[in-house]
């Protein structure tokens, strides 16, 4: 047996309405295109589908409990087909990020409760850790993205520099208190305090 979902269609909007007129309109085809579909429907499950009483068509008892199925399938595949277009819209999902862990409590908050205002079907999953474990996690792709500050032209990765602000915190009376803006020179034979020797950053 090969049914077709228009035949569904078709069967469920006669029942609920009563009426092949009714059906036809709120389908947006003709009334022959629904008959032609509940004659093929009821020939292909071989039994009838509708009694006329009082110029009205009332389903059959088998009809009747078909109904509620028919009804219960089109109402899946309507909420099937609104996931589908919001999972391809960007409105759904779950997204797994790793991020290093400075970020994880300074940045990412505000990034991601501006980025989940407006998506309420997405999820996020923020994993801080060190940044060779989310280079690992991002080439064996059980991460979506990273944040990290290892720079890396492995083939496997796509990496897309961010720029930010940064800022240094000095004593009282160094004399780069006096430049508006310091730069990586600037600090060349100055101590610095950092947490990691290793990184991109120092």
């Amino acid at each position: 047996m090969s049914v077709k979902l228009r035949q569904l269609e078709a069967f469920y909007a006669v029942g609920q309405l009563g009426s092949m007129t009714l059906a036809a309109k709120k389908l947006n085809i003709s009334q022959p295109a629904v008959s032609r579909l509940l004659a093929s429907y009821s020939e292909s499950i071989e039994f009838k589908l509708f009694n006329r009483q009082n110029g009205k068509l009332v389903p059959t008892q088998d009809a009747r409990f078909l109904l509620r199925e028919v009804g219960r399938l089109l109402d899946s595949l309507e909420h099937i087909d609104e996931i589908t277009h919001s999972l391809t819209s960007g409105n759904a999902g779950h997204l797994k990020i790793a991020c290093l862990p400075g970020f994880s409590t300074s940045h990412m908050p505000r990034v991601l409760s501006e980025f989940l205002i407006n998506r309420p079907n997405v999820t996020v999953n923020l994993e801080p850790d060190g940044a060779n474990r989310i280079f690992e996690w991002i080439i064996s792709e059980q991460y979506d993205c990273g944040i990290t500050d290892v720079f890396s032209d492995h083939p496997a990765v796509e990496c897309q520099r961010i720029p930010m602000k940064t800022v240094c915190i000095i004593s009282e009376g160094n004399t780069l208190g006096k430049k508006k803006f310091i730069t990586p020179e600037d600090l060349v034979n100055e101590p610095i305090i950092h947490s990691r020797r290793d990184s991109a950053f120092y």
